[in-house]
Formats: C-alpha cells, sequence, structure tokens
C-alpha cells in the first residue's frame, strides 16, 4: 500500500499526458457514491457531490476499507 501521494510515486506529469489523451482528471473530488449498469455490473461514473459524473473508467484511490460506502446498498 503506497504511503505517499500518488503524484509523488507517478509523477506530476502523469495528470498532463492523461489530459493529453482526451481524459478528465478530477482530483480532490468527494465521491458520494459509484453509479454501475444494472446489468452489466459495470461502473458507468460518480456521485460526486451532488453531481452525476458518466465516466467510461473509474479509479478509486481510496483505502480498501472506504470502498464499501461508495458501493450501491445492494453491494451489502
Amino acid at each position: 500500500v503506497p504511503t505517499k501521494p500518488l503524484s509523488e510515486l507517478l509523477g506530476d506529469s502523469l495528470e498532463g499526458k492523461l489530459q493529453e489523451m482526451g481524459i478528465e482528471v478530477r482530483l480532490h473530488s468527494r465521491v458520494e457514491k459509484l453509479q454501475f449498469d444494472s446489468r452489466t455490473t459495470r461502473c458507468t461514473g460518480a456521485i460526486v457531490q451532488t453531481d452525476s459524473v458518466p465516466a467510461d473508467f473509474v479509479v478509486c484511490a481510496v483505502p480498501w476499507h472506504g470502498l464499501r460506502r461508495l458501493l450501491p446498498d445492494q453491494a451489502d
């Protein structure tokens, strides 16, 4: 488990490279819930504060024990 911020491990240039590729990077955004397609169970986005943010891919940079609160209620 990393003990340093990802920016230190991967370099600050990673965000710029991802943006050059057309990938939106949202840092310091509190995710309330992850959204899933009920037919495929694929993660399709997230609720960030009160906004629904669709996504092709989601990277969860949270400790494993914090992930459960982001899952839908039926995941219990």
